[in-house]
């Protein structure tokens, strides 16, 4: 199941914007990412970066529509708007293709939640909590898209891709870790930290997975709460 979202495939433009950026958010083919036939004038390495940006948007939109096995090279070109050739200039397989695009999600995630941690009221744990956790939900509710490629489409993808998820998870234990939020709680960092944060994400998954990605702001209190141990 997907969000009509998903399927519409509706461009947006960059004013229509919301404050985190995913990929697969934009329109590969955007007037303003279009590139010139024949002499331009532009640098190689500009080519070069709009083509690899154009490909990890389409790639992620395809991905999202079709499923991760029938996302072929060609349709990601077509909706990219690249040669075939391109495509292998930029990446060796389709599979590096989704780790470029996977890290580039995740870091924008995990930044955009420490900006607003970090701007949140330091003094309260629960607020720094709201903050950050409401960045994440509302960032893939307006990247539903990308939500889905990260939550359900990752897993369908080969030995390295699980890797990275791993890697994230990882991440995401130290960042518990050195919260202090699981001083409260009467057990090893090391099993409160993959309870905790796979809990939260468990709960995520299953309202991508059932097509409730819009909806996904409207666990921030419980999934705080949960992250807190406050109830």
């Amino acid at each position: 199941m997907t969000d009509a979202s998903e399927a519409a495939g509706v461009d947006v433009t960059p004013g229509d914007a919301p404050s985190v950026v995913l990929p697969g958010y934009y329109s590969a083919r955007d007037p303003s990412r279009a590139l010139a036939v024949g002499p331009h004038g532009l640098p190689r390495e500009h080519v070069a970066q709009v083509q690899r940006e154009r490909l990890i948007d389409a790639f992620v939109q395809v991905v999202a529509e079709r499923g991760y096995e029938s996302a072929g090279v060609k349709a990601i070109c077509k909706r990219a708007g690249v040669a075939y050739t391109t495509f292998y200039d930029q990446f060796e397989s389709k599979d590096q293709l989704f780790l470029a695009a996977y890290d580039a999600g995740i870091a924008a995630l995990f930044t955009a939640a420490r900006d607003a941690a970090m701007a949140a009221d330091r003094t309260s744990a629960k607020a720094t909590v709201l903050a950050a956790i409401g960045t994440i939900l509302q960032a893939l509710a307006d990247n539903p898209r990308f939500a889905r490629f990260f939550a359900i489409e990752i897993h369908k993808a080969g030995p390295e891709a699980q890797e990275r998820v791993d890697e994230t998870f990882e991440k995401a234990f130290r960042l518990y870790a050195i919260s202090g939020l699981s001083a409260p709680i009467r057990m090893s960092l090391e099993d409160a930290g993959p309870l905790v944060i796979g809990g939260a994400y468990t709960r995520i998954y299953f309202y991508i997975r059932n097509g409730r990605t819009a909806e996904l702001p409207d666990l921030l209190e419980v999934l705080a709460s949960f992250v807190v141990f406050d109830f």
